[in-house]
């Protein structure tokens, strides 16, 4: 997060009048950081904030963050700048593919921590193959350099793949598993 914006400030600084849009940011809410997975996907960027943010640029309004309106004022998005050449391709971008998940189903993985941590030890699975979980439900634990982390069922469904066996070390993010909703 912060080095994103030390390349848009160093953008601004060092290429201002070389630019055919403002920089825009975009990031998380300013909130804490939840450990559980489904509140963790709610709070983190996805592709279609980030598509939304790209053409926002391009029109010349850059995103916005919602804190700068807590304060109870109205902050007015920049005026337009005078449209810029884009490529087709960036003003029509094609979906982002995502690379072939290891597993079928919605991924289980390690929730984000703290900036200090990057990775886990996953020390136990609560459930194996085959077995039913509901949403919430804890499934496995992890234990990083600071805590053990309960990794809860992003859905409820059938545990469709274990990828990541007991003893393994999991970076921030990665997945262990899968659940095939509704199965």
């Amino acid at each position: 997060m912060r080095m994103g914006a030390e390349i848009a400030q160093a953008m601004n600084e060092l290429a201002f009048d070389e630019l055919d849009a403002p920089v825009g940011r975009l990031h998380t809410a300013p909130t804490s950081h939840p450990f559980a997975p489904v509140l963790e996907r709610a709070m983190l960027i996805d592709t279609s904030q980030i598509v939304d943010a790209v053409r926002g640029v391009i029109a010349g309004t850059p995103p916005v963050p919602d804190h700068w309106y807590a304060g109870g004022g109205k902050i007015e998005a920049t005026a337009p700048v005078a449209s810029a050449v884009v490529p087709e391709k960036v003003q029509n971008p094609a979906p982002i593919e995502k690379a072939a998940p290891v597993g079928s189903g919605e991924p289980i993985t390690m929730p984000f921590g703290d900036l200090t941590v990057s990775e886990g030890k996953l020390i136990k699975w609560l459930k194996a193959v085959g077995d039913r979980v509901k949403a919430g439900e804890l499934v496995a634990e992890i234990e990083t350099d600071k805590a053990v982390v309960e990794i809860e069922a992003p859905l409820g469904g059938v545990i469709s793949a274990i990828e990541q066996p007991v003893g393994a070390m999991v970076p921030m993010g990665g997945r262990i598993g899968a659940i095939e909703p509704g199965a």
